[in-house]
Formats: structure tokens, sequence, C-alpha cells
């Protein structure tokens, strides 16, 4: 995650990105073979890689066609045309406006190797699964900074209750940070609430692993949030809303 605590997707973490799903072709192989690659498999581009695994360019069905209308000599190389890359740390959110104008990008790790292919559908639909638990979690940790600014009003006794003398408002604490003042009976106790103390903690921390997950993945897979994780947030939210008088 960043500093605002949004998730951060890159590039590595889209499965067509990763070595070993990537289709190509070589110099020496005919239009008919990228041809019958790009029918087979129902792929709108094939790079053209050196055996190094560095791109020279793409090939789709529309350049097969011009270079079989244009071109005496019926070879690939007719076919090739220039293609962008992206860095397998890029960010997604940043190769989107790439993505809009040109509808793909190849995939290259630190060493100028081809690993896979993105595209502007890929990108889009990967951000849309990534998003709602974005949302919802964001929604949850406003919602307990609210109930607990409002149990402790002055930055004094939130500072007690939060055992960090330094802090300067309810918006620096962490789901860490609250999980740990709400397990306090006295500091519960200022909620008001007639419910289960352990049951209402517990669901807040739940909802921190989740959130830890996202925050932690760097350097690994990232991987899409299961239907449970996803059913988790949003049964919490629903019953904080409920709780959140402020709202």
């Amino acid at each position: 995650m960043t500093h605002d605590g949004s998730i951060v997707l890159r590039v590595a973490d889209l499965p067509s990105a990763r070595p070993g799903r990537l289709i190509s072709l070589s110099t020496t192989d005919s239009l008919a073979r990228a041809e019958t690659l790009l029918t087979r498999h129902g792929i709108g581009q094939l790079p053209v890689l050196t055996d190094a695994l560095t791109l020279i360019g793409v090939v789709t069905l529309e350049s097969i066609a011009i270079a079989r209308l244009c071109s005496r000599e019926q070879v690939l190389k007719g076919a090739i045309r220039p293609a962008k890359t992206v860095d397998l740390d890029a960010e997604v959110q940043e190769i989107l406006p790439l993505l809009e104008r040109h509808e793909f990008a190849f995939v290259e790790d630190d060493q100028s190797r081809i690993n896979g292919i993105v595209t502007l559908r890929d990108a889009i639909t990967a951000l849309d699964r990534f998003s709602a638990p974005h949302r919802l979690l964001g929604e949850i940790e406003r919602r307990l900074r609210r109930i607990i600014d409002v149990a402790f009003p002055t930055v004094i006794e939130l500072q007690e209750a939060s055992s960090k003398p330094s802090l300067g408002s309810v918006n620096e604490l962490s789901l860490g940070n609250i999980e740990h003042l709400l397990r306090r009976p006295d500091c519960w106790a200022r909620l008001g609430w007639r419910i289960d103390q352990a049951a209402f903690v517990e669901e807040v921390a739940g909802v921190r692993r989740i959130r830890n997950r996202f925050a932690h993945h760097h350097g690994s897979i990232l991987t899409a949030p299961a239907e449970e994780e996803v059913e988790q947030l949003t049964g919490f939210l629903s019953w904080l809303r409920k709780l959140d008088t402020g709202c």
C-alpha cells in the first residue's frame, strides 16, 4: 500500500504478465505459423523475440494481412511492427494512459527479457477486482476512527487510550492501534455499546489481517481478494454502519 492506504496493483500481479504464459514467435517463423497461432489461441498479437527473449516487435492479424497484400516476399519480417513495453514492477494505474493509446504492451523484467503481456482489458479488469475491498477497507477505517473520535474527543484522552503519547489526531491510528485500544475494558466502556466486546474486536482483527495482506504483498504476487474476504468486509461494514450513529 501507499502511505495513504491505497492498494498498489503492479504489472507483476497480473496473470498474463507472469513467465511461462506468453506465446511468441522467432524471426525464422513463417507468416502461416504466426497466423495459425493467433487464430488457434484467439489472441490479437504475438511478440517476436530473439533467443535471449528481447523484443524485436509485434505481429497481428492486421499486419499479416498488410504484408500479404503489399510485400513481394511473403515472410514474417514484413509483418513485424514496433511494440511498447512496460516494467514488471510498474503500477497498473500508471500505465493506463499507454494502454489506452496502444491497447497492449509487453512486459519486461529487470534484464529486458519479455515475461508476458498486459492489455487494456487485463488492467481494467484487475483494477475493478481490487477496488471493491479497497473501498470497503477505507470506509471501515473511517467509521472506526469517527467512533473513537466521539468517545475520546480530546487529543490527550486519545493519547492515553492508544498508549501513543505522540499521537496528533485520530486519523493517525492504524487498524492495529484501533484493535489494541478496543481490547482495553476501560476504553471499550467509553463506547457505551451493549454488544460483546470480544466478538467485535475479533471482527476488527479479521479486517486488519485482510488489510495487511494487501499492504505487505510487495515482492510477491498479490492474489485477487477471495469471495469470503469481500463478504467478511461487507458484512462487518454493514454492522458498523448501524453502530455508527454519527452517520
